[in-house]
């Protein structure tokens, strides 16, 4: 893919004296930015906006936050070179931010630049030993690899316009046991980490992740509508949504404020109650990460803070409440293990994790439970396993499929592949996969 390299300077004394170069009445700095990286490199948008400084047309003064966030949130949308440019004029303009090199770093690994997504998040941690870049550096060659087999496919549609599309699934054609991509170009697009996702019960809407906010698409009478930021995602993380069974509610994990406490200790399981076509306003449920429910209501969770040792936990409920977090017991557990797939009647548990087997970063896994209350020793999911991470499985609302993250896409395939794993252990008479 062709980037523009942070060079060229002989060429900003013609651009500069464009005046379709110059900032609009009421143009944001940020807005202002993304439209010269549409045409020029990173040194012509840095030199611009800091010519600003005491120009009245800008509507607001350039800030770190608002440059940062803005070439992130083009990488979330699929419009990677714009990215490229937006985060290398970033740490021009703020090169001491820990962030700013973190956020080039992600690009470049996108982009396929491995020396300067090596620099870049090398930077970030030397400004900030805390900074996230720590994991982007040590899977690096695997984050390349992911994003070189990530679809091609960039959006097609526009936010919330139809697609026209019909029928269930976002009107695609059904996988078998080979897994597939799933509605590229739709769901899956090139440069939006697509990952995590739930119907709910009727099939007609379809919630998931791109990025750090939850996007959702409904089946109207003209069709599917185009993925959209649900509105309920907040300024900080919001991520894995499950519907329950019975469509009365859905979960998700988020870092908003709760109760006075802000920060990391502020992440956990937050849920919304269904109101008429909508959902009520979001609480908070418990601490945890990537919540599933059975249909008896047990909640199973990554137990992020070690509540309850690490790992897999579930959470009983107790009326209206929960009974104190509980670590699953057995091979659920073997190894570093998270995001499980409770089934519905809890016969079996698709969970990611580390193990001997494992292809890459992280591998599916399967487990059912034991007469004595303990869960099997994991099943390997081989032919669903790739070099990168393969995690946050999830089933349709039918149980006819099964969903999962792979290659920066959300691929999906026939829930009868897990079958030959579950006939090795006994099972009651008529249990198999609808």
């Amino acid at each position: 893919m062709p980037v523009r390299p942070l060079v060229a300077l002989t060429l900003l004394a013609a651009a500069t004296g464009c005046s379709s170069d110059r900032i609009r009445s009421g143009e944001t700095p940020e807005d202002y930015a993304v439209r010269l990286a549409a045409d020029h490199d990173a040194a012509l948008v840095v030199r611009q906006l800091r010519a600003l400084e005491g120009e009245s047309g800008a509507e607001s003064a350039l800030s770190e936050e608002g440059i940062i966030s803005t070439g992130y949130s083009l990488l979330m949308s699929g419009d990677i070179e714009k990215a490229y440019v937006i985060q290398q004029a970033s740490v021009e303009l703020f090169p001491t931010s820990s962030r700013a090199w973190e956020n080039l770093g992600e690009v470049a690994i996108y982009v396929g630049d491995s020396s300067v997504a090596r620099r870049s998040l090398e930077r970030s941690i030397e400004l900030d030993s805390t900074s996230g870049a720590h994991w982007m550096l040590d899977g690096l060659a695997m984050g390349i690899r992911e994003a070189a087999a990530e679809t091609e496919i960039k959006s097609r549609f526009e936010p919330g316009e139809s697609t026209e599309l019909m029928g269930p699934y976002l009107g695609q054609e059904p996988p078998g046991l080979t897994p597939e991509v799933f509605a590229p170009g739709i769901v899956s697009t090139r440069g939006g980490h697509e990952f995590s996702c739930t119907f709910s019960p009727d099939g007609r809407e379809f919630y998931f992740n791109r990025g750090y906010n939850i996007y959702v698409s409904y089946l109207r009478d003209d069709g599917w509508t185009a993925p959209q930021p649900a509105d309920f995602n907040s300024r900080y993380l919001d991520h894995e949504p499950h519907i329950t069974a019975d469509g009365s509610r859905m979960l998700f994990g988020s870092g908003r404020p709760r109760d006075g406490i802000e920060g990391e200790e502020s992440y956990g399981i937050w849920a919304m109650e269904r109101a008429g076509e909508g959902w009520g306003q979001p609480r908070f449920l418990f601490s945890g990460m990537y919540a599933t429910t059975s249909l008896n209501g047990n909640a199973f969770v990554t137990d992020i803070f070690g509540a309850a040792g690490g790992g897999i936990a579930v959470y009983r409920p107790l009326g209206e409440e929960y009974l104190p977090l509980e670590r699953v017991v057995g091979g659920v557990n073997a190894f570093r293990s998270a995001h499980p797939l409770i089934a519905p009647d809890e016969n079996y548990m698709v969970f990611d994790g580390y193990g001997p087997e494992s292809v890459g970063e992280d591998d599916l896994y399967l487990s059912v439970p034991l007469a004595d209350g303990t869960w099997s020793e994991p099943q390997h999911l081989a032919e669903i396993s790739t070099f990168g991470s393969n995690m946050t499985a999830s089933l349709s609302s039918d149980g006819r499929f099964l969903f999962y993250y792979a290659n920066h896409d959300i691929y999906w395939v026939s829930a009868q592949i897990l079958e030959p794993y579950l006939d090795r252990f006994p099972r009651q008479p008529g249990v198999r996969l609808r």
